[in-house]
């Protein structure tokens, strides 16, 4: 795409009536993120945002992970039979 036809196309999404203003949790105030036109979808994130929810699941999958391995680790744990002892099982497979 040229430059000339995205300032035309930048220039069409201003003109627009169909902007629809969503609320943006960040600023507290309303803004257009989306803009729609009948070629073009823009959409506006901010940075700091998506740093922000980046930076929150990543503290949420570590301790998810801390959490499946102290599990795991429950499971796995081998279990002491005195040697001298017979194991005897009850029960039906």
């Amino acid at each position: 795409m040229t430059r000339d036809r995205l300032q035309e196309l930048k220039n069409l999404m201003r003109r627009d009536d169909t902007t629809e203003e969503m609320e943006s949790p960040g600023n507290g105030k309303s803004t257009p993120l989306v803009v729609f036109s009948d070629h073009v979808r823009e959409v506006k994130l901010e940075v700091v945002d998506l740093q922000r929810r980046v930076q929150d699941l990543k503290v949420l999958l570590t301790d998810s992970q801390q959490w499946l391995n102290e599990k795991a680790s429950k499971l796995v744990s081998p279990v002491s039979v005195p040697s001298s002892q017979p194991v005897c099982f009850s029960g039906y497979l």
